[in-house]
């Protein structure tokens, strides 16, 4: 399936600057057996996706600022701040009983995980200082496990591409080593890509560049960008959270003055059969909030 993303929501991500957490999922080999799936996706077009509703209220064009709810706690509601809304917002909802140093935050979300994830991780590894960062990290991959990588992975699965759009997730191979022709041979690359250690992810969420540069005011590989696949893992792809999507704002563009009309990326997901026109796009990730 293939949807495009109209005038959508845009989320900036993260201001241009080098990963600290995010090369802890890099490079890992593909596997030397990817076993294919069934029920490949087709390229019929799906009806144009509705703006992100109230799961989190997201402010079109500069920022994603998600109102964080009055449950959170004191300690949460004093470091969150703009920067950090749509994370805590999410974090607020299983609750925030640590003030985690923004860099500790940063950590996490660089890798790709959610915020509920992160917060998990950082509570049970007790992760206070960035160099704590990469022990939460690791806590964060041991509780998914082989067995739990290859249920999804024998899944009947099928793949649905949403045009002008970037998902967030963990970067299990990063797209300048791994390049395909175009978005559905992602998709079919991503259904195929058996789970391997250390992380046994499976791929259930990709993004693809099909120019010789695509947009992002993150921090990305030099070079020719044509072709990149990356490879990602999301906790529930059928909500699949992202960074960007749509159309930029007049004062993202005017702040931005080399970002494009659109966002150029093309993302997806790999979901159970039958299950691609559940897939809504109303999540903004953690990621979304910067600029």
């Amino acid at each position: 399936h293939r949807q495009p993303v109209g005038q959508g929501v845009q989320s900036p991500a993260a201001e241009a600057r080098p990963s600290m957490a995010a090369a802890v999922g890099a490079g890992v080999p593909p596997s030397a057996a990817a076993v294919p799936q069934a029920a490949v996706g087709t390229r019929a077009p799906a009806a144009a996706d509705t703006p992100a509703t109230a799961a989190a209220p997201v402010a079109i064009g500069v920022s994603v600022v998600a109102a964080v709810p009055a449950a959170a706690s004191e300690a949460c509601r004093q470091w969150c701040g703009r920067f950090w809304g749509t994370w805590c917002a999410a974090v607020a909802l299983v609750g925030c009983d640590v003030a985690f140093p923004p860099l500790v935050v940063q950590g996490m979300v660089e890798a790709g995980f959610s915020a509920q994830s992160s917060v998990r991780a950082l509570n049970a590894t007790g992760a206070l200082v960035p160099s704590d960062v990469r022990k939460a990290i690791r806590w964060a991959i041991e509780q998914g496990g082989r067995e739990k990588g290859f249920a999804e992975f024998n899944t009947s699965r099928e793949t649905k591409i949403f045009e002008h759009a970037d998902f967030d997730g963990y970067a299990i191979k990063w797209g300048n080593t791994h390049r395909k022709a175009n978005a559905q041979a992602c998709a079919d690359a991503c259904m195929k890509w058996e789970p391997i250690p250390p992380t046994w992810f499976v791929c259930n969420t990709f993004v693809f560049c099909g120019k010789p540069k695509c947009f992002a005011p993150a921090a990305l590989p030099p070079g020719d960008m044509t072709g990149q696949c990356w490879i990602k893992h999301q906790e529930d792809p059928s909500h699949p959270q992202f960074n960007m999507k749509g159309r930029y704002s007049d004062a993202y563009r005017k702040s931005h003055p080399t970002a494009p009309e659109v966002v150029e990326w093309d993302s997806g997901v790999v979901v159970p059969a039958g299950t691609c026109d559940r897939v809504s796009l109303d999540t903004p990730s953690a990621r979304a909030n910067w600029r």
